[in-house]
């Protein structure tokens, strides 16, 4: 697929907020990302469950005076924007805060998944 002109990309994101009433920092960020999650890669557009999924994060958390400008919003999943909560990511720019975030979140979810494991061992009798 080719790169979209700047010109392109301004009709999908009116279509988008026009069609579908994304809000403009959402369409923006979701042509930015192509749709995926910043933090784990997750296609939003994939199913209608992860486009359910959908949601737009402060980077920095507002719980946290984080700002709510564009370059601290990131598009993700909720299961990521669930995951990171008030956690504020290290760095001096936006793709430093966002590659920390994601550094953390893998880390969350290793445990999580491991915690799943033993409450599936523990409740379906399986072994570990």
């Amino acid at each position: 697929m080719q790169p979209r002109t700047i010109e392109q990309q301004t009709q999908v994101i009116e279509e988008l907020q026009k069609l579908f009433r994304f809000g403009e920092w959402n369409a923006k960020r979701g042509l930015e990302t192509n749709c995926h999650c910043e933090y784990c890669d997750r296609d939003l557009l994939a199913s209608f469950n992860d486009y359910d999924s959908w949601q737009i994060d402060h980077i920095i958390p507002s719980s946290q005076n984080g700002k709510h400008v564009y370059e601290n919003m990131a598009v993700c999943c909720k299961t990521c924007n669930f995951l990171k909560l008030d956690y504020i990511p290290n760095g001096n720019t936006r793709e430093e805060r966002v590659a920390d975030a994601k550094r953390y979140l893998d880390t969350k979810r290793k445990t999580r998944n491991e915690e799943l494991q033993r409450i599936r061992s523990l409740v379906r009798g399986l072994s570990a």
